[in-house]
C-alpha cells in the first residue's frame, strides 16, 4: 500500500506537462516496482482521461452521505490484447484536492464520512473482503479534522463492523487510514496520536517513518497511516506481531512536494 500527495496531476517541465498518472502511478502498482495493491491518492487532479467507466454488474455497495458521488473507472495499464485493468475510486472536490483511490481488486463497498468543517474534505475509503483502505487529506490549519476523522472511522468499525451488527457478520476486519494528515504523527504541538480516543473493543497504532515526508521550507513528517483491529480474545499475539503488521518505507520524491509512503509486512 502506498499514500501519497500529487501536488495536482500534471507537472510542468521545459518540455511541457506531463501527466503524473502515467509518469508515476503504474511504477507504484507494478510487480516489478512498488508492488502495491492500492495506492491513497490526494490532491489528485480531474479523473485520468482514457480510463473507462466500470460495469454496473458486481457494482460496490455505497455507505455513506456523498458516497454515490465517488466515480468508479476502469484503467488498463496493459494492451488491447492483454489487458492489465486497476480500479479508480474518485472524488471530485472541483479542484486540485480531488482524493483518489487505485486499487488492483475491484471494492466490494465504498464508505464514505463526510466533515462539514471550512475546509469539507471527506474521508473515503473502499473495502476487499474483511479489509478496509481509507483516503484522508485533512486541512491545512493548525487544529484541523483529522483526529476527529480518524475517531469517526474507528467509532464505526467499533459500533458497526466489529461487534457485529452488519450481515454477514466481519469480526476479522481490519483497516488502514492513510494519507496527508497536515499535522505530526505521534509527538510535537498538535500530533495526532494524543488526540485520539481509546475506543472499547479495538486497537490502533500509527505506522510513520519517523522522517520527513513533505519538502517544503520547514520540511515536516504529515504522510503516514493509522491501522486497527478488533483486539482478539486470548491468547492472541500482541499487536505488531501478527498479518496487521506493517513496516514503513519512504519513497524517492515522485514530481511533487510530497514524498510517498510504501506500507508492506516486514521482509
Amino acid at each position: 500500500m502506498i499514500t501519497w500527495n500529487m501536488q495536482g496531476a500534471a507537472e510542468q517541465g521545459s518540455n511541457g506537462s506531463q501527466s503524473k498518472w502515467t509518469a508515476v502511478i503504474p511504477q507504484m502498482l507494478s510487480s516489478q516496482g512498488d508492488n502495491a495493491a492500492v495506492v491513497a491518492l490526494q490532491e489528485s487532479g480531474s479523473l485520468l482521461p482514457g480510463t473507462t467507466d466500470a460495469p454496473q454488474a458486481g457494482a460496490p455497495s455505497r455507505h455513506g452521505e456523498g458516497a454515490d458521488a465517488i466515480e468508479e473507472a476502469v484503467w488498463n495499464l496493459g494492451t488491447r490484447t492483454r489487458e492489465n485493468n486497476v480500479y479508480i475510486y474518485h472524488l471530485d472536490m472541483t479542484d486540485r484536492t480531488n482524493i483518489s483511490i487505485v486499487s488492483r481488486i475491484r471494492a466490494e463497498e465504498i464508505l464514505v464520512f463526510p466533515f462539514p468543517t471550512r475546509d469539507p474534505r471527506p474521508i473515503f475509503g473502499i473495502r476487499i473482503g474483511d479489509d478496509y483502505f481509507f483516503n484522508i487529506h485533512a486541512g491545512a490549519y493548525a487544529a484541523n479534522e483529522a483526529p476527529a476523522q480518524v475517531n469517526e472511522v474507528h467509532n464505526y468499525m467499533a459500533n458497526i463492523v466489529v461487534p457485529p451488527l452488519l450481515v454477514p457478520p466481519r469480526p476479522n476486519a481490519n483497516w488502514i487510514i492513510m494519507g496527508d494528515f497536515n499535522r505530526a504523527p505521534c509527538s510535537g504541538p498538535g500530533a495526532l496520536g494524543p488526540r485520539l480516543d481509546q475506543i472499547q473493543g479495538v486497537e490502533f497504532r500509527i505506522i510513520n517513518t519517523g522522517g520527513a515526508t513533505h519538502a517544503g521550507q520547514t520540511p515536516r513528517e504529515l504522510d503516514y497511516a493509522v491501522i486497527g483491529r478488533r483486539i482478539p480474545a486470548p491468547p492472541a499475539p500482541p499487536f505488531g506481531a501478527g498479518p496487521a503488521f506493517l513496516s514503513v518505507a519512504t519513497l524517492t520524491q515522485h514530481l511533487s512536494d510530497h514524498f510517498g509512503v510504501r506500507f508492506a509486512p516486514p521482509p
